[in-house]
C-alpha cells in the first residue's frame, strides 16, 4: 500500500508524515516545486512539475506516478489520529503503537474489497458508532484501488477544489461501494488554516467549483449557502449539500459490477 501525502506551506510543520514516520510507516511526501529546496535532504519526498501549484492535479499526477502499488492512500498533512472507546464507543482516546499498525492494516484490507475506503472524521463521530458506515462521504483520507480509478471517464483535475467528492461521486454513481471504517478517525486544525489550499481558495473558487460538482453529479449535489463558526475563518459561504447514497449506481456501467464483491 502507496501512502502518500501532497503538501504546500507546511514544510516545517508535517504533523500526518511526522506522526506516521514515528511509528514506523514511511509515507512519500509529495511537494511543489517551487518549495523543493525546504525539503532538501528529507527521505521519501517527490517534487511535482513546475506546472502543478494545486491539489487537483496534484491528486491526478499521484494516482498516475507515484508509487508502485494498487492501494493508494492520500492524506492530507496536518491530521491527528484516533481510535474509538470500547467502553464508551461514542468517545474517542488516544492511540497507541498497535493502533497505528491495526489502522493501517485495517485500510489495507478495506481497499482489498472496496474501490474506496477512509477513516471517520472527529467531527460527526461520535453520532454513528457502528463499525463500518457505506456509501457516504470520504474526506482527508482517501484510500483507492488505483487500477479502477483509471479506468474511469473522469479525472481529479476537472475540479478546482472538492475534486475528493468529485472522484467519490463518480466511483459510486459507476456502482463502485465505499466504507468508512469508523472504529478510527482523523482530525485536524480546521479548514482554510495557512498552507494546504488556502493559497487558491478564495470564496470565489468555492463558489464556482460547487456549481461545476452540481452540474457533474445532478440529481445528487446541491448548492447551499452555509453559516460556519470556525472552518474558513467563520461566516456565510456557498457550498454543496450530497446525497451520498442515492449517488450509488446512478449512471451505472455493466463493466462496472466486475470490481465489486
Amino acid at each position: 500500500m502507496d501512502i502518500v501525502i501532497p503538501t504546500y506551506g507546511r514544510a516545517h510543520n508535517q504533523v500526518t508524515y511526522g506522526t506516521l514516520m514515528a511509528h514506523g510507516f514511511h509515507p512519500i511526501l509529495v511537494v511543489q516545486a517551487r518549495e523543493a529546496h525546504l525539503f532538501a535532504g528529507r527521505n521519501h519526498v517527490t517534487v511535482l512539475p513546475p506546472s502543478i501549484t494545486t491539489i487537483a492535479p496534484t491528486r491526478q499526477y499521484i494516482l498516475e506516478y507515484i508509487g508502485t502499488h494498487n492501494e493508494l492512500v492520500m492524506m492530507d498533512d496536518d491530521l491527528w489520529f484516533y481510535k474509538r472507546r470500547k467502553d464508551d464507543p461514542s468517545k474517542f482516546a488516544e492511540m497507541e503503537e498497535q493502533d497505528y499498525v491495526n489502522m493501517m492494516a485495517d485500510i489495507d484490507e478495506g481497499l482489498g474489497k472496496y474501490t474506496h475506503v477512509g477513516i471517520a472524521s472527529r467531527e460527526g463521530g461520535n453520532r454513528n458508532t457502528a463499525e463500518f458506515c457505506y456509501n457516504t462521504r470520504i474526506m482527508r483520507v482517501l484510500g483507492y484501488q488505483r487500477d479502477a480509478l483509471l479506468k474511469l471517464d473522469r479525472r481529479f483535475d476537472e475540479m478546482e477544489v472538492m475534486e475528493d467528492f468529485h472522484m467519490a461521486l463518480t466511483l459510486l454513481e459507476r456502482g463502485f461501494e465505499n466504507v468508512v471504517l469508523n472504529n478510527w478517525c482523523h482530525n485536524q486544525a480546521g479548514s482554510g488554516k495557512a498552507g494546504g489550499c488556502s493559497h487558491f481558495r478564495t470564496a470565489e473558487v468555492q463558489t464556482r467549483n460547487a456549481h461545476r460538482l452540481s452540474e457533474l453529479h445532478p440529481g445528487v449535489v446541491n448548492v447551499v449557502r452555509k453559516a460556519t463558526k470556525s472552518a474558513w475563518g467563520g461566516g456565510e459561504r456557498t457550498d454543496v449539500r450530497v446525497l451520498w447514497k442515492k449517488a450509488l449506481n446512478a449512471r451505472r456501467p455493466s463493466e462496472a459490477s466486475s470490481f465489486l464483491d
